[in-house]
This record gives structure tokens, C-alpha cells and sequence, in this order.
């Protein structure tokens, strides 16, 4: 009989893929060695609904290459080191961030930095608080 621990990385990483962020490194990297190397490998973490002030204790405990899908909340503003540190996230392939205002400084910012610092981000979706505008923008 296997245990989980004694299966491949590969079918953990696939189950993995159905276990919500905090799970995976709240409880199933604190089980084992074997969990704990398991978890530091895994390449395809989804982030939703991260708070801004949570979103720097999530990066220092993830590999930020190793994150693909983050939706943020809370307020962005320019300049903002939070910009800055998505060029990190080289695999990132979905991103929503909520921004307090429009203008086109703040957009053409935020093109700037995510857009052409991240190569794989399929999707970037900028949402505008206390409106109901929002942009998507496909690569």
C-alpha cells in the first residue's frame, strides 16, 4: 500500500493542482521532508484573492517563478514596489489588479512593467474600485 509521501512528484504536483495556496503551504508542506520538497517544486500556484499587505509574506514563502494565476486586492498606486516585483514571476500567465483610479499614467505604468517584463501573462485584467470599469488585455 503507498502512502502519500512514497508517490512521484509528479502525481503529488497533480494533486497539488486541486488543493487551494494556503493548503499546500500552510498544511501539506509542514507534513513531511518528502511534502515540504514536494510543495517548494510545484510550478503552477494560484493566488486569488490576495490582500496587498499578505501579498510580500506569500512571496517570501513561494518561489515567485513558480507562480502562474494572482488576482490582487487592495489598493494599487504608482509607484508601487509591488509593480516592480511581479517582473519576478517569469511564469506568470493570468494577473488582475484592483487600482483606486484611472489615468493614463497609471496604465501606461502598468503596461510597461507587467507587459513586457513578464513573457508568458496571457491576460491581464485592471479593475478601477469604486466603479464598475474594468479592462482585460490579451497578449
Amino acid at each position: 500500500m503507498s502512502t502519500l509521501p512514497s508517490l512521484p512528484t509528479e502525481i503529488l504536483h497533480r494533486i497539488f493542482d486541486y488543493f487551494d495556496t494556503k493548503t499546500q503551504f500552510q498544511s501539506v508542506k509542514l507534513t513531511c521532508k518528502r511534502l515540504h520538497s514536494a510543495v517548494n517544486t510545484y510550478n503552477r500556484i494560484k493566488i486569488e484573492q490576495c490582500a496587498k499587505k499578505n501579498l510580500v509574506r506569500v512571496c517570501t514563502n513561494v518561489s515567485p517563478e513558480h507562480i502562474i494565476y494572482l488576482i490582487c486586492n487592495g489598493d494599487y498606486s504608482v509607484p508601487d514596489s509591488f509593480f516592480s516585483n511581479l517582473r519576478q514571476m517569469t511564469n506568470l500567465q493570468y494577473l488582475s489588479v484592483n487600482v483606486s483610479f484611472q489615468t493614463v499614467e497609471l496604465l501606461n505604468y502598468i503596461y510597461g512593467i507587467i507587459w513586457n517584463g513578464i513573457p508568458g501573462l496571457d491576460l491581464l485584467t485592471i479593475v478601477q474600485l469604486n466603479s464598475l470599469c474594468w479592462y482585460n488585455i490579451y497578449h
